[in-house]
């Protein structure tokens, strides 16, 4: 089951630890996702800091976790409404 909900959460790691926690999903699918959401790979490897996130990339990071879990059903509560 892959979630996406309106308040997003983001920890404090890397931008590849977020969005790929559990390790799911491949280096290349990875990229894939993130070409898909116009995200350069290059921040894989930078950490972040859900306090100083805008509200879009953190709903853009929640898509992307959700999507590289490889889920059969998606629960996504209004997922885009902070998307810019």
């Amino acid at each position: 089951l892959g979630f996406v909900c309106q308040k997003s959460s983001v920890l404090r790691s890397t931008f590849e630890d977020n969005i790929n926690p559990f390790r799911k999903s491949t280096d290349t699918e990875i990229q894939s996702l993130l070409n898909l959401l116009n995200v350069e790979s290059g921040v894989l490897s930078e950490v972040l800091v859900p306090e100083k996130l805008s509200a879009s990339l953190a709903q853009t990071i929640s898509f992307l976790r959700a999507f590289a879990k490889k889920a059969s059903i998606y629960v996504i509560d209004e997922g885009s409404s902070s998307l810019d």
